[in-house]
């Protein structure tokens, strides 16, 4: 065969023409910048969609998707549960990887931290290439439950990782990507970890099943600091089933409540809650308790999606609560104070509290000009 004859040639053009577009694909998502979407001030980006195992089984690739969270304040960006599906959902919504300064995993089930190693991986080329410019590396600190840590700590032994408390000896490699913080209920972390908080971090116990036991999973109470002083709070319920030991941990009440129902079981029905998720009485018991400004409801199983909106209308009249959202793939939220913002990446205007809704249970918020558009 001849590699050089013109049929040849444009074949080859066309392969190393395909390697050069991927090549350039991941140098955007690798630039040592924040993106654009980054810049648009505090916020929630809520970056999930349905739960459990059914995104690991994907028959609509369009619409069975998992993710997790993204919190950005004051120019911090938190990564909290990455589970299936949200590197994509990360890069889809304009983030890059420098965009990201912590992760945090509640538990080791993997719709909340499958996605961990391939951001790990991505710091690692990202890293590489800085080192060749002789430009500053980046270190991912990670916040994880005992759970998550122990199934992680395999390939994190294989990083050049460092652990809470443990100084840098001479066994460190020269570039650490990330520290490693563990995380028990009752705990307190602050980040940044060196100089002036910026987030703090309350680490809550939940009641919820892993697969080494049910007392593991955390949940998550997040203070948002500016000038040294609490400005907002936010509540990650975190997977947990109801139990007025797990209720009375949020007494003090937040801004923003992000709760995850995770399911509906028929002896709900007779008054009964769902064992390891709040579900719809588990939900409705924590909104009449902590009384939040505003509620975004995720964690929704996909056998759901035809009925979640009805369920969170439900929720919404049983606990006359107006302020009583959907989340979804691009829900984003304003903080401090928490106010719903348009579906559309680079509107900041504020969202109309209609959902749009759309094939395969997808539901967007929109500003009023977007839903005329």
């Amino acid at each position: 065969m001849n590699f050089l004859d013109e049929g040849a040639s444009r074949f080859w053009e066309y392969i190393f023409g395909e390697i050069d577009a991927e090549n350039h694909r991941l140098e955007e998502f690798l630039k040592p910048e924040n993106s654009a979407a980054m810049k648009e001030g505090n916020f929630l980006m809520i970056l999930r969609r349905w739960n459990s195992y059914t995104p690991a089984m994907v028959e609509r690739p369009e619409v069975s998707r998992g993710g997790g969270y993204f919190l950005v304040w004051n120019g911090k960006g938190l990564v909290i549960d990455p589970g299936f599906n949200f590197l994509h959902n990360f890069r889809e919504r304009g983030f890059l990887l420098h965009d990201i300064d912590a992760i945090l995993i509640t538990h080791a089930h993997i719709d909340h931290c499958v996605d961990l190693e391939s951001l790990m991986t991505l710091l690692y080329e990202y890293n590489e290439r800085r080192c060749k410019n002789g430009e500053p590396t980046k270190t991912f600190q990670l916040f994880m439950n005992s759970t998550a840590m122990k199934k992680c700590a395999g390939w994190l032994s294989l990083l050049p990782t460092l652990y809470e408390n443990v100084p840098a000896g001479s066994n460190a490699k020269e570039i650490e990507l990330a520290r490693v913080h563990p995380m028990e209920p009752g705990d307190t972390k602050l980040f940044p970890c060196n100089g002036s908080p910026v987030l703090k971090f309350k680490i809550t116990r939940c009641k919820h099943k892993e697969v080494t036991g049910s007392g593991y999973a955390t949940g998550l109470i997040v203070e948002l600091i500016e000038g040294g002083n609490v400005v907002s709070t936010v509540i990650f319920t975190g997977d947990t089933g109801w139990e007025d030991n797990i209720q009375q941990q949020y007494v003090n009440g937040c801004d923003l409540l992000v709760a995850h129902l995770g399911g509906i079981q028929s002896q709900e029905i007779f008054g009964q809650p769902y064992k390891y998720h709040l579900g719809f009485i588990g939900i409705v018991r924590m909104i009449q308790n902590i009384t939040p400004k505003m509620v975004v409801i995720s964690e929704f199983g996909e056998e759901l999606a035809t009925t979640r909106s009805r369920i969170v209308d439900m929720i919404r009249r049983s606990v006359r609560h107006n302020r009583c959202f959907n989340g979804d793939i691009g829900t984003k939220v304003s903080l401090p104070e928490p106010e719903l913002m348009c579906w559309n990446q680079g509107c900041l205007r504020l969202a109309e509290p209609e959902e749009v809704r759309e094939p395969g249970g997808i539901v967007k918020y929109l500003c009023l000009q977007h839903r005329l558009s």
